[in-house]
Order: C-alpha cells, then sequence, then structure tokens
C-alpha cells in the first residue's frame, strides 16, 4: 500500500477498463480522484460510487481526451472541485480505428495514433506541480 492521504489526483480515461481500475487504487489509497469519461455517464457513476465508498472524493468529468478545449476544461475543474493536483494518470485512449486491410494501409497516413489528450494534460498540468515546493 502506499499512503496517498490527502492527495489529490486526476485519471483520464477513469470510467472504464485501466483507468477506472487506477481511479479505484488511488482512492483506496487514500487519494482524492477526479477523472474524466467521454460517453458513459452511467459507467462514471459506478466508478465514482465506488470510489466514494472508500471514503474519498470522487470527482467525474465528461471531457473528450482528443479535444484540448476539453482537456483544458477538464484540468480546471479537478483543480477547482479538488483544491489542487498532486498525481496526474493519463490513461483515455485515443486512436482512429483503421478502415483499410493491413496490406492495404499507408504506414504514415492511415495508421494514425493522436496522443493529443495525453500532450493537453501534461501542458495543462505542469505549472500546478513545479512551481510549488513540498
Amino acid at each position: 500500500m502506499i499512503d496517498l492521504d490527502g492527495k489529490r489526483a486526476l485519471v483520464t480515461g477513469g470510467s472504464r477498463g485501466i483507468g477506472a481500475a487506477i481511479a479505484l487504487v488511488l482512492a483506496e489509497n487514500g487519494a482524492d480522484v477526479a477523472f474524466t469519461y467521454q460517453h458513459s455517464a452511467e459507467r462514471a457513476q459506478a466508478v465514482a460510487k465506488s470510489i466514494d465508498g472508500t471514503g474519498r472524493r470522487a470527482i467525474p468529468i465528461q471531457a473528450d481526451s482528443a479535444n484540448p478545449n476539453a482537456i483544458t476544461r477538464a484540468v480546471s475543474h479537478a483543480v477547482s472541485a479538488l483544491g489542487g493536483l498532486d498525481i496526474l494518470v493519463n490513461s483515455a485512449a485515443i486512436g482512429h480505428a483503421l478502415t483499410s486491410p493491413p496490406c492495404a494501409r499507408n504506414s504514415v497516413s492511415s495508421e494514425r495514433f493522436v496522443p493529443i489528450g495525453l500532450w493537453m494534460c501534461g501542458r495543462t498540468c505542469w505549472p500546478l506541480q513545479w512551481p510549488r515546493s513540498r
């Protein structure tokens, strides 16, 4: 167990899969957790209920991690709701489905993965992390 008592976390893609598991483990170890979800408010509420069950705060935030403005708003919402951020976990999967068979793909144009949410979260959270002394 890691002592995260009083820490504040943001998990992108926290409503399902690995992101949901990470959000719950952070809460079980003492962190209050804000997390983003794109579509399923029902899944997000289920994760929030699990986090609440640990005695920690859960802040579900609807945001499309491929949209820079949505990510900026999500980080701002998390900071406002939690009073700051100590931990950032980028777990949102952002990509484009492949529509052509493997033999027809141009390795550069058809097979795209867009990690803009990862970059935007890091860029937006960076100033929140480093100016403070610990």
